[in-house]
């Protein structure tokens, strides 16, 4: 048996179509899993963010969220995170998963 090696992780283009739409489905599980919160959370800074080509592509990304003024389950047009640091209740959040 050879030894397999694994691409290493590398920067990813956070403007590229392919890694926005990666983050876009993260948020979104993210906020439909959080059942105690009503508000939507938003990216408000993307801390790092990496990929891997394997069967796909893997992502690890890590951002803050923030608290929004828009609640789950109602049109969220025009959402800001709010200003107010006890509002926002901004934290950081690692996602990881594979476009394929």
């Amino acid at each position: 048996m050879g030894i397999f090696y694994l691409p290493r992780l590398q920067d990813a283009n956070i403007i590229d179509q392919e890694f926005q739409n990666a983050l876009s489905f993260a948020v979104a599980r993210h906020n439909s899993g959080i059942k105690t919160y009503p508000s939507l959370r938003h990216v408000v800074n993307i801390v790092s963010a990496q990929v891997q080509v394997v069967e796909g592509l893997k992502y690890v990304i890590v951002v803050t969220l923030g608290r929004t003024n828009c609640e789950k389950g109602q049109p969220n047009m025009g959402c800001t995170v709010y200003t107010d640091p006890a509002q926002a209740q901004i934290y950081q959040c690692t996602f990881t998963g594979s476009m394929i």
